[in-house]
């Protein structure tokens, strides 16, 4: 599926997810925080207000396999990783997302080809039911 990165399409990610038949019921809700909080940000910072689109794949014949691809700015999520024990609940507020959308993945991966940033969230499904 390849739509415009505005929040207002977040509904069509979750609903790629919901309705894909090879995925367990039972790990369907933690896809869709995962693929959230990875839309959310390509939403938010890729473009830098300007409109552009975003790529998502889901595979499920063995591992699931969720493929993010966008043109914006590049930007390697796996760097400089938030650390929750120096998190700051008095002055901070977000830059947790990607610990939390990566706490539901076995292996991320993260490239930057063809002008595009393409990340990779690969699950066991053994993990999720």
């Amino acid at each position: 599926m390849t739509i415009t990165a505005r929040l207002d399409n977040l509904k069509l990610v979750q609903t790629l997810i919901m309705e894909h038949p090879d995925i367990p019921d039972a790990s369907k809700k933690k896809l869709c925080l995962a693929a959230e909080e990875v839309f959310v940000n390509i939403c938010s910072y890729a473009y830098e207000g300007e409109a552009g689109l975003v790529e998502i794949t889901l595979e499920a014949t063995g591992p699931i396999v969720m493929t993010f691809r966008d043109e914006g700015r590049p930007f390697n999520p796996l760097d400089n990783p938030a650390d929750p024990d120096d998190y700051d609940l008095d002055t901070q507020i977000g830059g947790l997302g990607r610990l939390i959308a990566f706490g539901f993945v076995d292996d991320v991966s993260y490239a930057y080809e063809d002008s595009r940033n393409v990340l990779v969230l690969r699950i066991k499904t053994t993990l999720l039911a």
